[in-house]
């Protein structure tokens, strides 16, 4: 596998990470949206489009001082409108609802809102708290041009600075992974507290559901026992939440876009529990999208369906929760720049 050897630095405001920080914590590393209007880019050269999986750093002023805040990998670049923007990636655009993004556009785009946004997307996010920051010293601020305060640019890894970054960003996000999640990355709080409360019993209730479930999936009724998983409904914080009516037999990949909240569950009526796509997978008529509205395929014992309240919580805080400023606040108390137009 060939790596790049350059690092892509993006500047971004205060409040970006302070939003980003709070959904990575809370919901793990996915997409990232670093994005710059028009305006931010107008002083800028034409850049090298970087290669995919080029290491990604952000970076935010603080104190008159730079500091790398987390980073990435890059995926790819797309201009997008900002409706669409915000459809797409919602809080992941680093602001908390799609009120706060138009201002943050018009303020940075002199009041245009039809130019389209330069974006790009970054994968495998890892984001710093407070206390791993990396300062960036004052003899080697960040910046291409004595006259210019690019938004983004490259620095090698073959000089000093390049290298010191990459060795102490791979250390820092090496630290805070969990070696046992699917992509070896940081699952966020959810999946950490259930993990956390079931671990001693996953082999016992993963037995105890498919049997409950006749071994197949809720909503394709495939019968591989090695593709089945159990889906956790709501986040079991204690023991009361293991149970049957918080879990449910799916098809890992029908698990995993439950688990990303791209498709959830809602009783309709007393007698159905229906599938329920994001507007999202419909508007792109993704594969998935017959599914939605399908009756699932449930337990003869209405005892061992799921449980109503647990399936209300997961429509409210994980289906979409890209588009939401999720359950809990990892925001710090501190003034937040909206117009600092020197960042994107």
């Amino acid at each position: 596998m060939s790596l790049s050897n350059k690092i892509l630095i993006c500047r971004a405001p205060y409040n970006w990470y302070q939003v980003i920080k709070s959904h990575f914590i809370s919901s793990g590393s996915t997409y990232t949206n670093c994005w710059y209007t028009k305006n931010e880019l107008q002083s800028e050269c034409e850049e090298e489009e970087p290669e995919a999986g080029t290491l990604v750093l952000f970076m935010v002023e603080k104190d008159n001082r730079q500091m790398i805040v987390g980073g990435g990998y890059y995926q790819m670049h797309l201009d997008l409108d900002v409706n669409t923007c915000w459809k797409r990636y919602g809080v992941r655009t680093g602001c908390l609802n799609y009120e706060a993004f138009k201002k943050r556009v018009i303020e940075t785009n002199n009041n245009n809102l039809k130019d389209k946004l330069s974006c790009y997307i970054i994968s495998g996010s890892f984001i710093f708290v407070s206390t791993q920051m990396i300062a960036i010293p004052e003899e080697f601020r960040l910046t291409n041009d004595k006259n210019a305060n690019p938004v983004r640019f490259f620095v090698s890894t073959e000089e000093p600075l390049g290298l010191y970054l990459q060795k102490v960003t791979d250390d820092y996000r090496v630290s805070m992974i969990d070696i046992y999640s699917q992509n070896h990355d940081w699952p966020g709080i959810y999946y950490r507290a259930t993990i956390s409360r079931s671990f001693e019993k996953t082999a016992q209730y993963k037995t105890i559901l498919l049997s409950t479930y006749n071994r197949r999936c809720a909503v394709t009724g495939c019968h591989m026992t090695p593709v089945l998983e159990v889906a956790h409904i709501k986040t079991m914080y204690d023991d009361r939440y293991v149970s049957v009516g918080n879990g449910i037999i799916l098809r890992a990949d029908i698990h995993s876009l439950f688990s990303q909240g791209l498709m959830t569950f809602c009783y309709k009526g007393i007698d159905k529990i229906v599938v329920k796509l994001s507007n999202q997978m419909l508007e792109e008529e993704a594969p998935y999208s017959e599914y939605d509205g399908k009756e699932l395929l449930l337990p003869d014992d209405r005892r061992n369906w799921p449980n109503k309240e647990y399936l209300e919580w997961h429509n409210k805080v994980r289906f979409e929760n890209w588009l939401k400023y999720g359950e809990f606040s990892f925001i710090e108390s501190v003034p937040m720049h909206p117009k600092d137009s020197t960042n994107g």
